[in-house]
């Protein structure tokens, strides 16, 4: 039937995202493993202090265990809370693991399901079998310093950072640290927007919060 054509059509989707994510980092593996002292990625992670109040979330669909034990020589510990990856991930990326094809989280946000057809729900985020409850929300509510590396703050994971921004105002007593790692002011200008967007005051949070920009580019001349 056509229903079951599209639905192969969006799996074939999931499975060449995730074909392709295993294919790029397994090429660049010697890359990987010889990121040069000054690169950015590698001084994050190797001075990011991972202790039993630190929380990871990543938004990527690789193991980003993987790549801190790449970069740092360094390894989780069993006591620690082990990173968490938001829309589920495509394996650990050592061969361990059987990558599966439905383990990934890639769809609409439900914010925008009035918008689309009743028929094309299963693509829906929340529909996705490997969708399931974190502590993303409440993590962020308790949290004193929070640091977003590499994420744009985009529309498509609004739902998760909405609440947060807009709870700020009100925590005056409460003052967080918040930094965002990105590339230059062009990036910063795009997140700026892409808050807005989510119905940010930026000037009542900068009164409300620590709120700083750390740009890539200048940390790498500097």
């Amino acid at each position: 039937s056509v229903a079951e054509a599209e639905r192969a059509v969006y799996k074939e989707i999931c499975h060449s995202l995730i074909t392709y994510l295993i294919r790029i980092v397994k090429e660049r593996q010697e890359y990987i493993h010889k990121l040069k002292e000054n690169n950015i990625g590698n001084l994050f992670l190797y001075n990011l202090n991972i202790g039993q109040y630190c929380r990871c979330y990543s938004f990527n669909y690789t193991c980003f265990e993987y790549f801190y034990a790449c970069v740092t020589n360094k390894c989780f510990l069993d006591d620690l809370p082990r990173p968490i990856n938001q829309h589920g991930y495509c394996g650990d990326l050592t061969g361990a693991d059987k990558y599966e094809y439905d383990s990934i989280v890639l769809g609409i946000a439900d914010k925008y399901a009035k918008q689309i057809d009743h028929k094309f729900e299963y693509m829906l985020k929340s529909n996705n079998p490997q969708y399931h409850t974190t502590n993303l929300l409440s993590d962020l509510a308790i949290a004193e310093n929070i640091i977003i590396f590499g994420h744009s703050l985009n529309d498509m994971d609004s739902a998760y950072f909405e609440d947060f921004f807009s709870s700020l105002n009100k925590e005056l007593q409460k003052k967080r640290r918040i930094i965002i790692i990105t590339k230059d002011d062009k990036s910063v200008e795009s997140i700026k927007h892409n808050m807005r967007n989510m119905g940010v005051d930026l000037q009542k949070r900068y009164s409300a919060v620590e709120l700083e920009f750390f740009k890539t580019d200048e940390l790498r001349n500097n």
